[in-house]
């Protein structure tokens, strides 16, 4: 039936949804983007054949083969865009890849105290420090105890990535600032930011145009705010090296 049907039913064809060339981005097989492309590409064949069966009426064909350009036009668009998130990933593992090892060598004893962790995506290289590691209760100076991890990753920034463009983002949970005085998160994420920024630039002489501050307030919270450890969780300071360079490295 499905066969005799395909001649009375024109369909529009694929275009040329390719799979993405993964060699040499030091992608597994496995890599969740890659089974991503392949279901995607198995739902459109799979669309594909079944609107194949479609009745000889021409207007039902019409309009089934214009809902199935409309299907595969989305699918190639986000293979394009999957595409693309690949080959960021690629590029940051080459260019952040090597940091990131000595960064989890020079900092194993606080990654296993829980203090920070390292994610290598898309975005460059995400150190996220719980800002109870950072800062005292209430306050924006940062701690002395701090001092000595910040002073590692300063060390690494300066030796392994000169000229990398370096985003620090400040995070809180969703209660209001305690005796705030018109404080809201925005502000209170945003100077916390700036004293990691200044410990960096003014302590440790990196270069101000090699930084930039985003402050997000409790917007983007990595947990649940209903509980005290969500709301821990979501109190933080990520320090993102990008693998984009300044104008002047």
């Amino acid at each position: 039936m499905l066969f005799s049907a395909l001649g009375a039913c024109p369909v529009v064809c694929f275009s040329k949804i390719q799979r993405p060339l993964l060699n040499g981005t030091g992608l597994t097989k496995g890599n969740g983007l890659q089974r991503v492309l392949a279901r995607t590409w198995i739902c459109g064949v799979l669309v594909a054949l079944f609107l194949a069966g479609c009745a000889s009426d021409t207007r039902d064909c019409q309009r089934l083969n214009q809902q199935q350009s409309a299907t595969l036009s989305s699918l190639e668009r986000e293979i394009i865009r999957l595409n693309q998130e690949l080959e960021d990933v690629a590029v940051a593992r080459s260019a952040l890849g090597p940091a990131k090892a000595r960064l989890e060598e020079t900092l194993a004893e606080e990654m296993t105290q829980g203090m920070l962790s390292f994610e290598l995506g898309r975005r460059g290289l995400a150190i996220t420090v719980q800002d109870r590691e950072l800062f005292d209760a209430g306050t924006n100076q940062i701690k002395r105890s701090a001092e000595v991890f910040l002073d590692k990753i300063a060390a690494v920034i300066a030796q392994d990535l000169p000229g990398r463009y370096v985003l620090i983002e400040g995070h809180t949970d969703n209660e209001p600032v305690a005796d705030a005085d018109g404080v809201t998160n925005w502000e209170y994420s945003a100077d916390r930011a700036m004293a990691v920024l200044h410990y960096f630039v003014d302590a440790k002489s990196l270069p101000p145009e090699q930084f930039r501050v985003m402050a997000y307030g409790e917007y983007q919270p990595v947990a649940s705010n209903q509980d005290g450890r969500g709301r821990d969780q979501n109190r933080r300071v990520v320090i993102v090296v990008t693998s984009e360079k300044t104008a002047t490295s």
